[in-house]
């Protein structure tokens, strides 16, 4: 109907207001036409780098510790399967940007808020449809027209991207336009808005839900914008077990708002760990070889992936591979990398990178399985290297 509010858009006209016992983001500040090139970078977006570098020993330790409670307190706000908390918990560590695939109504908008809500960080969310703008994600400015003629001014209002963890919800109903700055968060700390650049929050993560089985719609998401994401966590329906905890948990009534377990420097000092923990050569040769053998004409790839698979893993999810390998051992309290951590994590990594082509969806063939096949076939105990390095 006329005058109706596009469901994109009730983010900015209608959650701006941060709600009691919750982390958002700064009040709306008001400003005229002039003063607005200083007011949109003065949006409350704050960076926060940690004051130095911890020993990869002491961070292991404390890392150990923090998530251990981490896990605890998830466990008294939502009933998941350790399959689904413990990848996110990894990206969340490696600051990288989590895709959630699963359908509604299984707690990934509910997941993506309660980490942020421990680890003491600001939480947005949005809701993508196709009449999506781009200013829907950045920020926007609405002219105040109840002042008198000439003295009208701008009353500025952050966008989702403006907190610490921004959850998009829908992200293959977004139009292509209104992705790019959700692709260009990721690629670099910085959003623009009508001519301006400022700083994204910091720590920043991305956390955005898609439905399952899109290869089979119009609305699968280019591989352009798929790599960008660390890790692809999928939501399944609850088992049995599950299912009656949630139900007897329903209507319950909430406890008091639970503390954050760390602070957001915290936070970046345990990120910034990730990168110091030690992977040994021959771990990451497991790492480059299960990359290379996804690929079809590479002299790893084994038979299977010249016949069913269309595109493989880019170097970018290598890094992504030894990112989330590293902060896996650092959750369980090692400063070490093993050939197991990589294992583990790859195909959380692979899952949205690695595509089949038409034979392997006309012979049944999902992605789950072609990754399955892979760690069959690259032997976990093999010796993998560069030639050159022989």
């Amino acid at each position: 109907m006329p005058g109706d509010v596009p469901r994109s858009r009730k983010w900015l006209s209608d959650s701006v207001v941060p709600k009691s016992g919750t982390s958002f983001l700064p009040p709306i500040r008001f400003c005229t036409i002039e003063q607005l090139p200083e007011a949109i970078p003065d949006l409350g977006i704050s960076a926060v780098t940690p004051d130095e570098s911890l020993d990869p020993t002491t961070a292991a330790a404390q890392c150990r510790q923090l998530f251990d409670e981490f896990r605890t307190e998830l466990a008294k706000k939502l009933v998941l399967p350790p399959e689904i908390v413990e990848p996110s918990l990894i990206g969340f560590l490696a600051g990288g940007h989590l895709l959630l695939e699963g359908h509604p109504g299984l707690g990934k908008r509910s997941l993506a808020g309660a980490m942020a809500q421990l680890a003491g960080l600001s939480f947005s969310a949005v809701t993508c449809t196709p009449d999506m703008e781009p200013a829907d994600l950045t920020a926007s400015e609405q002219l105040r027209d109840n002042r008198p003629i000439g003295k009208q001014g701008y009353q500025s209002r952050p966008g989702p991207l403006s907190a610490n963890v921004a959850y998009v919800e829908d992200l293959h109903l977004a139009p292509p336009r209104s992705r790019a700055p959700l692709v260009d968060s990721m690629r670099r700390p910085q959003i623009g808005h009508a001519g301006d650049a400022w700083d994204l929050s910091s720590p920043f993560a991305l956390i955005a839900s898609i439905a399952p089985e899109l290869d089979d719609m119009e609305l699968a998401l280019d591989a352009s914008v798929t790599d960008r994401f660390l890790l692809q966590v999928s939501f399944a329906y609850p088992s049995e077990g599950d299912e009656w905890e949630i139900g007897r948990r329903a209507g319950s009534t909430a406890g008091p708002p639970q503390e954050p377990l760390m602070s957001a420097r915290q936070l970046a000092e345990l990120q910034a760990a990730v990168a110091h923990v030690e992977m040994p050569d021959e771990v990451l040769g497991y790492a480059w070889a299960l990359a290379r053998a996804t690929r079809p004409g590479n002299e790893l790839a084994p038979d299977f992936v010249e016949t069913w698979i269309h595109l493989g893993i880019s170097p970018q999810g290598l890094i992504a591979l030894v990112s989330a390998a590293k902060a896996r051992a650092l959750l369980r309290g090692r400063d070490r990398c093993t050939r197991r951590d990589v294992h583990e994590v790859a195909p959380s990594v692979f899952q949205h990178r690695l595509r089949g082509n038409e034979e392997a969806r006309a012979a049944g063939l999902t992605v789950d399985r072609l990754i399955r096949m892979l760690l069959e076939r690259i032997s976990l105990d093999g010796d993998y290297r560069p030639e050159q390095a022989l």
